[in-house]
């Protein structure tokens, strides 16, 4: 899926493949509850990664898209940015 060592994928990043899926999820409306988590390569991508190649608007976006509250946003509460962070990740599934 990456363009990286030897492959040709259309994707620089698995960063960028899992926020492919999360905006076609989005688009289809399609949010799959999350599993058992993978413990296979590529491993779990930290949040910083997103925020450095700025997706981090996309995971907001599906937040606040998602429940309608401003509240979502909140930079401070990491209750929000939890729940902004698994919408992000059912609409990736």
């Amino acid at each position: 899926m990456t363009s990286g060592d030897r492959n040709s994928g259309p994707f620089a990043t698995f960063a960028d493949a899992i926020a492919f899926a999360a905006g076609l999820g989005a688009k289809h409306n399609k949010r799959v509850p999350l599993g058992e988590i993978s413990k296979g390569e590529p491993g779990p991508i930290r949040l910083e990664i997103f925020v450095s190649i700025g997706h981090d608007w996309l995971i907001k976006l599906l937040g606040i898209t998602e429940t309608r509250e401003l509240e979502i946003l909140s930079l401070n509460d990491e209750e929000h940015q939890a729940q902004r962070n698994h919408i992000f990740e059912e609409y990736a599934a």
